[in-house]
C-alpha cells in the first residue's frame, strides 16, 4: 500500500503552493483535538490563486481523505473547495454552497455538475473521495464515512486527456470575507481512506542526541513557524526528541505508517544534505540522505516516510511508537 501524501499543519505542503495569510488555526472546535494540534486556516479568496497542493504524486485510482471546518458562507459558494488536478489543470472538483455539496468536472471551458448531495449547515466534516481514471471511470463522496454523492459514468480520462491524477488542490469555498476553510488530516493513497486519520506529535522533551546548535526541542516544538531554530556546521550531527504518547488505535484500527517531517535549509557552506533517523531501544536507523533546499520557498519539507518499524521489519506496534524517538542528522 501507498501513502502519496500525509500532513495536517501548513509546514507539511510544499511552500510553493502556500499562499499569503495562510497560517495554523488552534480553535478547537475547527478539528479534532484528539488527533492534531491545529488545521490549516485558508483564507478566503478566488480559488485560482487561494489555493495550496499536496506534493506531486501520480495515480490512476487514489483516495483522498481530509477533515474540514466550512465558515459560515450566505449564498452559494463560488469556488471548489477540493480540487483534482492532472497535468496542473483541476479536473474535478468539489463545490460546497447554501444547498450543499456538489461534484463538478472541468469541460475545457466551464465547470459542469455530474452529482449532488444536500447538506443544511456548515461545519466540521469528514472528506473521502475515490477517483478511477477511465472512460466510464468512478468518482464517489464520502462524508462522515457515508457515500452520499457518485459517478460510474463519468469519463475521468476526458477523451484520452487524462492518465493519471497527479495532486489534490485546497481552496477556500468563496470570494467572501466569511468564505474560510480549515484543513486538517489530509491522505492521498492508493487503500481505501474511510475511517483513516492522521494522528501528529511535536517534540515535547530532549532525546538522546542533542548535538546542534540552539535551544533543543523547544526550538522546533511551535505550531506555528517562530524565529528560533536549530542550527548543524559540521556534517553528521545528530538531534533527536521525545514526543508524547500517541492514542492506542481502537477496535479495527491500525498504524499503517509514520512520518517525519522538517522545515530546513542550507547556506553556501557546511552540510548540505540531511537524513532523518529513528531511535529504538538505544539504536539509531538511518535513513537515506536528502538534499536541503537553499531557498525554503520554493520547495517541498524534507520528510521521511516508515512504512515499517526498522528495527523490526514488521508494522508498528504502539509500544514500539511511543518509545521510540525521532530525530535528523546533518551530512555533507
Amino acid at each position: 500500500m501507498t501513502v502519496y501524501f500525509m500532513g495536517t499543519e501548513v509546514q507539511d505542503f510544499p511552500y510553493n503552493s502556500v499562499p499569503t495569510g495562510m497560517w495554523n488555526n488552534t480553535d478547537t472546535w475547527r478539528f479534532y483535538t484528539a488527533n492534531v494540534r491545529s488545521t490549516c486556516y485558508l483564507p478566503s479568496g478566488a480559488a485560482e490563486t487561494n489555493y495550496f497542493e499536496t506534493g506531486s504524486f501520480s495515480a490512476t485510482e487514489f483516495w483522498t481523505h481530509a477533515v474540514m471546518h466550512i465558515d459560515y458562507i450566505a449564498g452559494t459558494g463560488t469556488n471548489y473547495f477540493m480540487g483534482f488536478c492532472a497535468g496542473g489543470t483541476v479536473r474535478i472538483g468539489i463545490r460546497f454552497g447554501s444547498g450543499g455539496f456538489t461534484l463538478h468536472y472541468w469541460s475545457g471551458s466551464a465547470w459542469v455538475s455530474f452529482a449532488s448531495v444536500a447538506m443544511t449547515s456548515e461545519g466540521l466534516f469528514r472528506f473521502d473521495v475515490y477517483i478511477k481514471v477511465g472512460s466510464p471511470g468512478q468518482v464517489r463522496l464520502y462524508i462522515n464515512n457515508i457515500p452520499v454523492a457518485s459517478s460510474t459514468v463519468i469519463d475521468t480520462s476526458f477523451g484520452g486527456a487524462v492518465s493519471a491524477f497527479n495532486t489534490v488542490r485546497f481552496c477556500p469555498v468563496g470570494v467572501t470575507t466569511n468564505a474560510i476553510t480549515h484543513v486538517s488530516e489530509v491522505i492521498v493513497a492508493d487503500w481505501n481512506t474511510i475511517g483513516a486519520k492522521v494522528v501528529s506529535r511535536a517534540p515535547n522533551g530532549a532525546g538522546s542526541w542533542n548535538e546542534w546548535t540552539g535551544s533543543g526541542y523547544l526550538a522546533v516544538d511551535e505550531v506555528n513557524l517562530a524565529s528560533d531554530f536549530l542550527l548543524s556546521g559540521t556534517a553528521n550531527q545528530r538531534f533527536s526528541a521525545s514526543f508524547a504518547d500517541f492514542p492506542a488505535p481502537g477496535t479495527g484500527e491500525s498504524i499503517e505508517g509514520v512520518k517525519i517531517a522538517a522545515a530546513a535549509i542550507r547556506d553556501a557552506g557546511g552540510p548540505q544534505n540531511l537524513n532523518f533517523f529513528s531511535r529504538i531501544g538505544g539504536t539509531d536507523h538511518d535513513f537515506s540522505d536528502q538534499s536541503v533546499p537553499a531557498v525554503q520557498l520554493t520547495s517541498t519539507p524534507n520528510s521521511q516516510f516508515l512504512a515499517i518499524n526498522p528495527a523490526t521489519a514488521a508494522p508498528w506496534v504502539l509500544a514500539d511508537l511511543n518509545a521510540a524517538e525521532f530525530g535528523v542528522r546533518s551530512r555533507s
